[in-house]
């Protein structure tokens, strides 16, 4: 089974798939008037039999309100991302709207979900949960 390891302290394990580490370091230093807010995502991505996969490639990310099914809140593109076996490293820029749209209270769950646009387009990354860390 393929695998896209996202980096953080915590590990998921999840029945019937591979395992998925998700790092989601939000970076919320920003003004509230900027005109983008930085997203970081730091992941590996391998193939079923564990080897990393090659790259350069195009990934999409897609936040969703749910585990699994449910509706897209948002869909963003990242071309060319190259790999280091199989590690990426994303900076997405959500404009206010985007920011508001996804992360519009503190109390409703966001998952983010990879899909390898290059490799194998029909066949996302399991979700993760993103975890929002308060920092004075």
């Amino acid at each position: 089974m393929k695998t896209c390891k996202i980096f953080d302290n915590t590990q998921f394990k999840f029945a019937d798939v591979a395992k998925f580490i998700v790092l989601f370091v939000f970076f919320v230093g920003q003004s509230a008037y900027a005109d983008t807010f930085r997203y970081p995502v730091l992941g590996r991505l391998t193939e079923k039999n564990g080897k990393p996969v090659d790259g350069p490639v195009t990934l999409q990310v897609n936040f969703y309100r749910t585990e699994t099914g449910g509706t897209t809140l948002l869909s963003m593109t990242a071309s060319n991302v190259p790999l280091q076996e199989g590690i990426f490293q994303l900076s997405l820029d959500l404009t206010p709207s985007d920011y508001n749209l996804v992360f519009s209270s503190v109390t409703d769950l966001v998952y983010v979900e990879i899909t390898d646009v290059t490799h194998d387009p029909s066949a996302p990354y399991p979700r993760m949960l993103v975890g929002m860390t308060a920092y004075a």
